[in-house]
């Protein structure tokens, strides 16, 4: 409105207010937008119970992983909470714990929720990828028979392990029925069977009375892994076994020669040192390396009267696999059985190669000027923060000291980026 009207609109509308100075007009427009709205009230309220909500299906989700009663919700943690609000923050409890609900029944509302969503989110992803499936069947305590479906894949470069399903076998337990159920349900799930590349069960009866389609789909799949097993493992039906592995307790003259004539043929040499420090500095620029070293933790059952030397880090029971790899993937020392609680240090220090290491009895070779340099160094090892600095062994200094010196966090960049020799192999000694 322009200002000459407004003035005329405020004599005929307004004779009382045209004395008015400005502030007054602006207290009455601060007031206006101010002034409680529908909007506004719905918003406040709406914020406080979505915030209820989200810490209700959080707490769900922890009574869940902890296994505990759906019941602790409401008679554990909400008094809990009530009492620190009384006793530490000194507020009252009565409103915050209204909006939070924890009842048994909106707890377990809350984890079949939570539990639809994570089924449809794996089932969508195995739509589209290759995994491994294990299969067991279970005997709840009124005789009712429980199949359980466990799957492993792959996802962002991460190995998981999955409970896909759970279904009651209705008839009974043998292969032919445990096929129809995990066939019905991909076949709900559009999951393609073609998608599975190993199958491990625990020994059900074998598929009888079978139709024909369904022995067919059974050749074609085998078919299809040995072809994939063969192509990628190839290699592994060309090793020759020696006779001492197949009959241990044979000739024991005989066994004792050959196995010295596979230990002489295993051994590094120089050569091979020096090979492998060649391939070391082309390939990951660390000069005078002859091999990347670390353990790796392979879960085991606990054996019987061992009590805790099993028993590692990873909260679980293992055995380590102490390794020297070289520059092209793959192993030139190994050293298996090491007590899962001891450190990567302690196990290589106490082992057989890292002894003849300590004794210089393992043929490395003599020192030699490094590139570019007039200075002379060693031949040696790289490990982690686990293992001790030696002569032969060199590892990452320590962060603090990284911060305030450039030139050691880019060694320390180095060894990382040449340990990947190590990093990239998984559990079968293949590269990833």
């Amino acid at each position: 409105m322009k200002p000459s009207k407004l003035q005329d609109h405020l004599r005929r509308c307004h004779p009382d207010k045209t004395e008015k100075d400005l502030k007054y007009f602006q207290t009455l427009k601060d007031k206006f937008q101010k002034r409680p709205t529908l909007d506004r009230m719905f918003a406040s309220t709406s914020q406080r119970n979505d915030d209820g909500l989200r810490a209700s299906y959080n707490i769900s989700l922890l009574i869940v992983k902890s296994g505990k009663p759906h019941t602790t919700g409401e008679k554990l943690i909400l008094p809990a909470v009530e009492e620190v609000l009384k006793t530490v923050l000194h507020k009252p409890a009565s409103d915050i714990i209204k909006r939070i609900p924890l009842s048994n029944n909106t707890v377990e509302r809350r984890i079949d929720e939570m539990n639809s969503d994570i089924e449809s989110f794996l089932c969508n992803y195995l739509q589209t990828t290759h995994f491994s499936i294990q299969l067991d069947e279970s005997t709840l305590p009124d005789n009712a028979a429980l199949l359980l479906a466990y799957v492993r894949f792959i996802m962002n470069q991460e190995i998981y392990e999955e409970l896909l399903f759970a279904r009651t076998l209705i008839t009974d337990t043998t292969g032919e029925s445990i096929f129809h159920v995990l066939k019905d349900y991909f076949i709900e799930k559009a999951i393609p069977l073609s998608n599975i590349i190993s199958v491990a069960t625990d020994g059900a009866p074998a598929v009888t009375s079978c139709q024909e389609d369904d022995v067919s789909t059974y050749v074609q799949h085998l078919n299809a892994l040995y072809s994939d097993f063969e192509s990628k493992f190839g290699d592994i039906l060309t090793i020759v076994i020696p006779p001492w592995i197949i009959n241990p307790y044979g000739d024991t003259e005989e066994t004792n020669v050959i196995i010295q004539e596979e230990l002489t043929e295993l051994k590094p040499t120089e050569n091979i040192w020096k090979k492998c420090a060649e391939e070391f500095e082309n390939r990951w620029g660390f000069p005078n390396c002859i091999g990347s070293v670390d353990g790796k933790h392979v879960t085991i059952k606990r054996p019987n009267n061992s009590g805790s030397n099993y028993w590692c880090y990873l909260h679980k029971y293992s055995i380590v696999l102490m390794a020297i790899v070289g520059p092209d993937y793959k192993f030139i020392c190994v050293d298996i059985g090491g007590f899962g609680k001891n450190s990567d240090g302690g196990i290589f220090e106490t082992s057989n190669m890292g002894k003849r290491f300590e004794q210089n009895l393992m043929s490395v070779p003599a020192p030699r000027f490094l590139p570019g340099q007039n200075e002379i160094c060693s031949y040696v090892l790289i490990g982690d923060e686990a293992f001790a600095l030696k002569p032969y062994l060199m590892r990452p200094f320590p962060y603090k000291q990284t911060l305030t010196d450039v030139r050691k966090e880019k060694y320390n960049i180095l060894v990382r980026f040449a340990q990947n020799t190590l990093e990239g192999l998984n559990s079968s000694g293949r590269r990833d």
